[in-house]
C-alpha cells in the first residue's frame, strides 16, 4: 500500500503542474477513492458469486464494470 501511494504522489509530481501539498491531496483522495472501489465491488463479487474465483471471466467483468463507474 505504501508503494501504491509513493507512486501515485509521484506520477501526479511528475505530470501534472502541482506542488507539494496539492499534489499530497490529490494522492490522498485517488488513493482513497480506488480503495473505495476496490472494496465495493468484492462485497459485489462475494454477495453475487460468493463461490467463484476472483480471476474468473465474469469476475472480471464485474471488476471493469465497477473501475469504469468510479
Amino acid at each position: 500500500m505504501a508503494a501504491a501511494i509513493v507512486w501515485i504522489y509521484l506520477y501526479l509530481l511528475a505530470t501534472r503542474e502541482l506542488n507539494l501539498l496539492e499534489a499530497g491531496y490529490c494522492c490522498a483522495r485517488a488513493f482513497i477513492v480506488a480503495e473505495f472501489a476496490a472494496s465495493v465491488e468484492w462485497q459485489f463479487h462475494c454477495g453475487i458469486w460468493p463461490q467463484r474465483g476472483a480471476w474468473e471471466p465474469l469476475s472480471l467483468l464485474l471488476l471493469a464494470v465497477v473501475t469504469a463507474s468510479t
